[in-house]
């Protein structure tokens, strides 16, 4: 995996690259995730990725309102800190935290549509929300090499 330019992430230590489908029913709130920072969970122990590699979000989504789009973004977050605190699950697994009023405001649905995908850094913070319309997304990780070295030929896609 550390010889390849990009791949896809397993955060959930299958060992294979991890995509995730989410479904999320109209109106009902307890299908979406809260506002969260993708990096958390990596720091709280899930999954990892060789030095050298910047982690980068794919999330597409396959049925939504596009009017009302489901994903919620706060644009320029990945710049930022923010503490949050986690919780561990039945299974022993390490979830953050996060609960801000003063940001919850502040988030926008992405500007995404159905055939469309968004792509962003893992340090953003976004969440769920729910709307009259069920959502079907896919979602999966890239972790990209930083720097290619100098004698692999990327012009002839070796």
């Amino acid at each position: 995996v550390s010889q390849s330019r990009y791949f896809v992430t397993d955060e959930e230590d299958l060992h294979f690259g991890n995509a995730y489908w989410r479904l999320v029913r109209k109106n009902n709130p307890s299908d979406v995730g809260p506002i969260h920072a993708d990096r958390w969970f990596w720091d709280l122990g899930h999954g990892s990725v060789p030095p050298g590699y910047t982690r980068i979000k794919v999330w597409m989504p396959l049925l939504q309102d596009d009017q009302n789009p489901s994903l919620l973004v706060l644009p320029g977050s990945h710049e930022q800190q923010f503490k949050y605190s986690h919780r561990t699950d039945d299974s022993g697994k390490r979830k953050p935290v996060f609960h801000d009023p003063s940001v919850a405001i502040r988030m926008i649905s992405a500007p995404v549509k159905v055939g469309q995908a968004i792509v962003f850094h893992d340090s953003l913070l976004h969440g769920g929300k729910t709307t009259a319309c069920d959502r079907i997304s896919l979602e999966w990780t890239f972790a990209i090499r930083d720097s290619v070295p100098q004698n692999e030929d990327i012009l002839r896609g070796k």
